[in-house]
C-alpha cells in the first residue's frame, strides 16, 4: 500500500473512534432514570429502611420530573419518589392531588 491509502485509512479510523466517543458522551448526559431503575432504587434504599412500608410497584407512576410508586398499606396517597433527572429519592411522601 501507498502511504495516501495509509493515511486516509489511519483518518477513517480516527473518525470513527471520534464519532463514537461523542456519540456516547451525549447519551450520557441525556440519560432519565428507567422505570426499572426507579424499583431498584426503592427496593434497595427504601425497604431496608422502612421494612413496614409495602410499595406497590405494579402501579408506578411518572410525572414530568420523578416516578411515583404507591405505598399500600397506609392510609393516605403516599408515596416513594424518585427524581428522574438525578435518581435523588425520597421513600415516603405525602402527596395531595
Amino acid at each position: 500500500m501507498n502511504k495516501k491509502i495509509k493515511t486516509l485509512i489511519a483518518l477513517l479510523i480516527i473518525l470513527i473512534l471520534l464519532a463514537g466517543a461523542w456519540w456516547v458522551w451525549r447519551n450520557q448526559l441525556s440519560s432519565e432514570v428507567s422505570e426499572k431503575e426507579a424499583i431498584l432504587i426503592v427496593k434497595d434504599n427504601c425497604e431496608q429502611k422502612n421494612p413496614d412500608y409495602v410499595y406497590n410497584y405494579n402501579a408506578i407512576g411518572r410525572t414530568n420530573n420523578e416516578w411515583r410508586i404507591p405505598i399500600l398499606n397506609l392510609n393516605c396517597p403516599c408515596y416513594a419518589t424518585v427524581n428522574i433527572e438525578t435518581g435523588e429519592f425520597t421513600c415516603m411522601i405525602l402527596i395531595h392531588f
